[in-house]
């Protein structure tokens, strides 16, 4: 049974590819301060903040592909801590491929539509990037240094959702605590994204393991077609059986005025990813699937 890498498994993306392939891998994770409750998953401890013998681990473990999963997301800690950020984001993930590639070891990494600003959408993986924020000039920086090496795919995610086994402030939480509790939120309506699941993402990463060698590089993740923050927060209320009286329609500029704080949004992030579909030969569900399914574990306590 081969073995896989998961680089940051406590992570939302990290978590599921675990889930997937425990059964049919031999998976090994390594986590920093949120060690995750996943059975049957050898794990270890590692900051990535120390040096690292990547080589020593590589040997000693012999996996067949290293997923790199870890991020330091924070748009504001990648302004005020950026040589810290970049390492996370950026110079780590090169050395792990660096190092990858001369033993015959897939990379794949998880970038971000956030490379680019938002003022298109349905961006390919030619386009070009212009991000907005310290977090994708980062991911940007990412991309640069990966290309040097062989054998890596580089994954453009646009913005995930899923449960995750630590406490998480993601996107879904916040949606479904308001929706439960009945407070009124404000969802800009007229901004579109990816929405993308993060069991879909685990799904179509399993394809890279059997992808050729020489198949790598950037590409983005297929998505259902693109919504907007209110429609995404409608199909979710109609997946947890709430009503959605107390979702506030709101423009992006409106919520630009009543949040002065907020990181900076593009209009369209939305990601196509069709190369990926016609490389891969595989498809996503639509939101409204992955919602289900993910109330019915918020139903059992699962994730």
């Amino acid at each position: 049974m081969d073995r896989v890498l998961i680089v940051g498994i406590s992570s939302l993306v990290g978590s599921h590819l675990a889930l997937r392939l425990r059964d049919r891998y031999n998976v090994v994770g390594t986590f920093d301060r949120h060690r995750p409750p996943l059975d049957s998953v050898p794990l270890i401890r590692l900051s990535l903040r120390r040096d690292i013998d990547w080589g020593g681990i590589f040997e000693r473990l012999r996996p067949q592909a290293v997923f790199y999963c870890a991020a330091e997301r924070d748009e504001k800690l990648c302004q005020d801590q950026p040589i810290s950020a970049l390492a996370v984001n950026a110079e780590i993930p090169a050395n792990i491929a660096s190092v990858a590639e001369g033993l015959g070891i897939r990379t794949i990494y998880y970038s971000s539509s956030k490379v680019f600003s938002g003022d298109q959408g349905d961006y390919v993986e030619t386009a070009t990037v212009d991000p907005a924020g310290h977090y994708g000039m980062s991911k940007v920086r990412a991309e640069e240094l990966l290309a040097a090496y062989n054998g890596v795919f580089t994954i453009r995610l646009g913005t995930l959702y899923g449960l995750g086994p630590v406490p998480q402030r993601s996107l879904l939480n916040q949606m479904r605590n308001n929706l439960l509790s009945g407070s009124p939120f404000p969802l800009i309506d007229d901004e579109f994204r990816s929405f993308q699941s993060a069991e879909w993402v685990a799904e179509a990463s399993e394809r890279l393991m059997h992808a050729e060698w020489n198949q790598g590089g950037i590409y983005h993740l297929p998505s259902p077609p693109k919504e907007s923050h209110f429609s995404f927060g409608s199909l979710l209320s109609l997946a947890l059986g709430k009503g959605s009286d107390n979702i506030q329609r709101v423009s992006g500029d409106e919520y630009s005025t009543r949040h002065p704080g907020a990181a900076t949004r593009g209009k369209d992030t939305s990601l196509d990813g069709k190369l990926f579909e016609s490389t891969f030969g595989i498809r996503p569900k639509s939101n409204a699937h992955y919602l289900k399914k993910t109330a019915l574990s918020l139903a059992d306590g699962t994730f």
